[in-house]
């Protein structure tokens, strides 16, 4: 049996939608992986793909926006929050978090 998360390694294919199952021995051993969970996918330069948990910015502040790169930092976060939107159940994940508290 496997007991060390570097001794981890398994194979996976990706589905016709571009669609990634998670081997079970993987979400077992790392907590944060579970139904539902908002992952980050980000490409590395040694053309691998890092996946990490999406963690939100915890504080917001609302301050008047004066250059054009905060124009588009923000409208890229936007356009991330909508899409996480598209991928899960909203109702459903609010009703788990209500369940949760």
């Amino acid at each position: 049996m496997k007991t060390h998360l570097e001794d981890l390694r398994e194979i996976a294919k990706i589905r016709e939608r571009g669609q990634l199952t998670i081997p079970r021995n993987i979400r077992k051993a790392l907590a944060w992986i579970g139904a539902n969970s908002i992952i980050e996918i980000a490409p590395t330069e040694t053309d691998k793909v890092e996946l990490r948990p999406f963690i939100p910015p915890q504080k917001t502040t609302f301050k008047k926006i004066k250059t054009q790169e905060e124009i588009k930092l923000l409208w890229q976060e936007m356009r991330t929050i909508g899409k996480i939107g598209r991928q899960i159940n909203l109702s459903e994940f609010v009703v788990k978090d209500r369940q949760k508290h």
